[in-house]
């Protein structure tokens, strides 16, 4: 069995799946993500909505940049994002044991627990 968790807005996300126990609703399951839904169960992340590093759920032992390199925040008010700076941000932030995913759009890993 399978389950997807699909992109949008990572606090608007966290917030919905904080009603389920996730470890015992994906027990035995391969679940996919993208975007907001990597970031949702990683230990940490930073997110290209609010520009800043986050925890997540901790269910994966990670920290993850999705659409690492991506242009789509170029024309942002706040302009374009760099790239360089948020990979060392993140590097930085909270446990630093853990790797570090920067993930290109179309990019995806595995990742077995």
């Amino acid at each position: 069995m399978w389950c997807n968790i699909y992109g949008g807005d990572d606090e608007s996300l966290m917030l919905r799946l904080s009603c389920f126990d996730l470890e015992q609703l994906w027990k035995d399951k391969t679940v996919a993500t993208i975007s907001a839904g990597i970031d949702s169960i990683a230990q940490h992340f930073w997110t290209c909505d609010w520009r800043k590093c986050m925890d997540g759920f901790g269910i994966l032992p990670t920290k993850v940049i999705p659409h690492y390199n991506s242009d789509y925040w170029s024309e942002d008010l706040q302009g374009p994002v760099d790239w360089q700076d948020v990979q060392e941000e993140l590097k930085k932030y909270g446990d630093r044991s853990f790797p570090l995913h920067s993930l290109e759009e179309g990019e995806y890993i595995v990742i077995e627990k």
